[in-house]
């Protein structure tokens, strides 16, 4: 259904598609690609890149004061466990 309404709102007033839509179906081809490459090959990444993704995500969030000190330092603690 949602994918019918999204075709429909794809064409302009000329009954033409739009750049806009071919980007989209271009775009959805290449993550159905992805997607199919990610399932018939995952490629699991050691834990140190996991280590500073973690590092990042958290000064992110204290950087924009959604976490404290003290709540980046337990979420810290946790998320290192789980990627050790």
């Amino acid at each position: 259904m949602i994918h019918s309404v999204a075709l429909q709102s794809e064409l302009t007033a000329s009954g033409a598609r739009s750049a806009a839509s071919c980007r989209w179906r271009r775009d959805y081809a290449e993550a159905v690609q992805t997607a199919r490459e990610i399932l018939e090959r995952p490629e699991l990444q050691p834990a140190r890149a996991l280590n500073a993704e973690i590092e990042r995500f958290l000064k992110c969030k204290f950087d924009s004061n959604r976490f404290s000190k003290a709540g980046a330092d337990i979420k810290a603690y946790v998320l290192n466990m789980f990627a050790d």
